[in-house]
């Protein structure tokens, strides 16, 4: 049975931690940085694969991996040639902040977050596609980063105001 492990350091990028996505699933992307070790990671997936199938030979022929070129898509904050990997859920996941409170609202889990995850790679043969994905346990939110896209702040456009006395009232 796969055991749950601990991420290195991420960036949260289209997290739907507190609420399902439109699929219905919990759900998060998972910015590593590049050239950033993810043995842990690689490490899991190849012992559940060997605890299924045996040694390497054995694995099945054309397998998905987890582990993506962040190239791939055109996101902000996404580099050419760093790893992303998508985890999910069917129930909420634990989402807890520094200290280890839970965090309840959205606005803390934004895209560009550093965090740390708990995940569990699972094997899966779903439409003709045979691969390891990865459940998403809980996340835990390590500190705030420059947001990925999004809406940019503005408040610059705009001097602080002298608070004046309502000529109405």
């Amino acid at each position: 049975m796969a055991n749950n492990v601990k991420t290195p350091e991420a960036r949260l990028s289209f997290p739907n931690l507190l609420k399902t996505d439109k699929k219905g699933k919990f759900s998060a992307s998972l910015l590593f940085k590049k050239g950033q070790n993810l043995d842990v990671l690689k490490d899991a997936v190849n012992a559940l694969l060997n605890e299924k199938f045996g040694d390497k030979s054995k694995w099945p022929k054309g397998l998905r991996m987890p582990f993506r070129d962040q190239g791939e898509k055109d996101f902000p904050g996404y580099e050419e040639g760093a790893v992303f990997i998508n985890a999910r859920a069917n129930r909420r996941p634990l989402v807890i902040d520094a200290q280890r409170n839970d965090i309840l609202e959205e606005v803390e889990l934004y895209a560009g977050a550093y965090v740390y995850a708990s995940l569990t790679p699972f094997y899966y043969e779903a439409e003709g596609n045979k691969g390891v994905s990865f459940g998403l346990n809980a996340v835990q939110k390590i500190r705030d980063g420059e947001p990925l896209g999004g809406r940019p702040d503005v408040r610059g456009d705009f001097e602080v105001l002298e608070v004046k006395e309502d000529p109405f009232a």
